[in-house]
Order: C-alpha cells, then structure tokens, then sequence
C-alpha cells in the first residue's frame, strides 16, 4: 500500500474515531464497555492480531462508527479502498 493510501486509511479511521464518539454515547454499550473495545482493539491493530479484531467487531453491529472505523481500515489495509469507502461513508455524511 502507497503512503498516500496508508495516509487515507489512517485519517479515516481517526475521524470517524472522533466522530464516532459523539454518537457512541447514544449507543447500546456502556462506557466502561467502550473503553475496553477500544482497548483491545486498538492492542489487537498494534501487534497485527487481525483475526482477534475481526472477532471483536463480530459483536459490534454495523452502524456503530467506530466499529465501522474499524473495519474500513481492515479493508483498506488489504487494498480494497472502494469496499471501504462504501462501508463509512453513510457514517461520515451523517456525523
């Protein structure tokens, strides 16, 4: 993947990051749940667990953004920029 790409990627992924945690307070799971999702995922990307963040977004539903975030950035980690950009943008446009 280009810099460009890795760039995109990235500054995707923090701003539906951001945004998403306007709308997360709305959202079905307590705070103390938030945290802990974060946190392992964010544990899980750093030491390139893909399969154990796959299986965290397992239980996250669609709409949520930062879960949405998420899995964008998979996508696009394996090139497959278009399925992404179709995955956050409805999230994006709305926050």
């Amino acid at each position: 993947m280009s810099c460009s790409a890795h760039f995109l990627a990235f500054f995707l992924f923090l701003t539906l990051w951001f945004h998403g945690g306007e709308v997360v307070a709305q959202s079905q799971f307590t705070t103390e749940q938030e945290q802990q999702f974060h946190e392992y995922v964010t544990a899980a990307l750093a030491h390139g667990q893909y399969d154990d963040v796959s299986q965290l977004l397992s239980g996250r539903p669609n709409d949520d953004p930062p879960a949405t975030a998420i899995r964008a950035r998979l996508l696009a980690q394996r090139g497959r920029y278009a399925e992404a950009k179709a995955l956050i943008g409805p999230i994006a446009e709305a926050n």
